[in-house]
């Protein structure tokens, strides 16, 4: 078997980045050749088989060139045209079976997601690949939906990467002097990209003060927005409470992970925050890595390429 990943890669570090590595790690570890073409509009040089095309056109010159059995394409945000389009080249590539993980769990609920039925093209695309992972309950209603049958989906979670021994490992200072002057901290990561709504998180975080005094705002990450986000902290009352750190090592980035809830609307978002951090009487216990969700993404492998999942 020889598998290839697209997606994002790291840097920066985020939940679908983790994820792929995960993946990639596991299946490396076991002997399977796997190769990675980066998605993101971040460059590195080529290296250990980790590719960074500049454009659709070297996307698909490597589609073309990279020997594998089995693509697995991973996306994030929303279904735009451009992830549309790449998504289909992969499903339809001859002779190649494919895979795509739909890591977007609040989509199905968004506008967007509502009005796209089985005739969209959305639907001919997510109906091309041989198989489709969906991380949530509501993504896989989703898939049903669109008309992707079921034996072709598969509801396998995240990959879950902290570890339970955080609290032994030291912070970086400017991270270790904002969590000792703020609790609880709300802790976004990911790419500066418009997709992720972060000028709704820093403009909710003012309402969120009045009723938790020392809460702060931490957001990990690099892209496109750090300049028009850095004005944006400026200029809100709680300015002195929000630290956008930039990309930070992976380790000190799992120390910080406490949850990331997206949201549409800034009332549904201070309320959602409102109401968990209220039922938080205790430190959250954080379950270890493990390797199950990943396993099931490889036996997910096996089935397409030996033919054992029903077309």
């Amino acid at each position: 078997m020889r598998v290839l990943l697209l997606g994002p890669y790291p840097p920066p570090h985020g939940g679908v980045q983790t994820n792929l590595v995960a993946i990639r790690s596991f299946l490396l570890s076991r002997g399977v050749h796997c190769s990675v073409i980066n998605i993101t509009r971040h460059r590195k040089p080529d290296a250990d088989d980790v590719y960074y095309p500049k454009g659709p056109t070297q996307v698909v010159q490597l589609l073309g060139r990279l020997r594998y059995d089995l693509s697995h394409l991973h996306i994030g945000g929303m279904l735009s045209n451009r992830l549309l389009a790449l998504a289909l080249v992969c499903a339809r590539w001859p002779q190649k079976k494919s895979v795509m993980t739909f890591h977007s769990g609040g989509f199905p609920s968004t506008p967007e997601g509502q009005a796209l039925g089985p005739s969209s093209f959305a639907g001919f695309v997510l109906r091309s690949f041989d198989g489709i992972i969906g991380v949530n309950e509501e993504i896989i209603r989703f898939l049903q939906k669109m008309g992707v049958r079921q034996e072709r989906a598969r509801l396998i979670s995240p990959y879950a990467f902290l570890d339970g021994s955080s609290a032994e490992r030291a912070l970086p200072p400017a991270l270790a002097e904002f969590f000792s002057t703020h609790d609880p901290v709300l802790t976004s990561v990911g790419l500066l990209e418009p997709e992720y709504d972060l000028p709704l998180q820093i403009s909710a975080l003012t309402p969120i003060r009045e009723k938790f005094p020392r809460a702060g705002l931490l957001l990990i990450g690099s892209g496109s927005l750090e300049l028009s986000l850095r004005e944006t902290i400026a200029a809100s009352p709680s300015a002195a409470h929000v630290l956008l750190l930039g990309d930070v090592p992976h380790a000190e980035t799992m120390e910080a992970v406490a949850r990331l809830i997206p949201k549409a609307n800034l009332e549904a978002l201070v309320s959602a925050i409102g109401s968990e951090l209220q039922q938080v009487a205790a430190p959250k216990n954080v379950s270890g890595g493990d390797e199950g969700n990943i396993r099931a993404v490889f036996e997910f492998y096996r089935e397409l390429i030996e033919g054992k999942t029903k077309s």
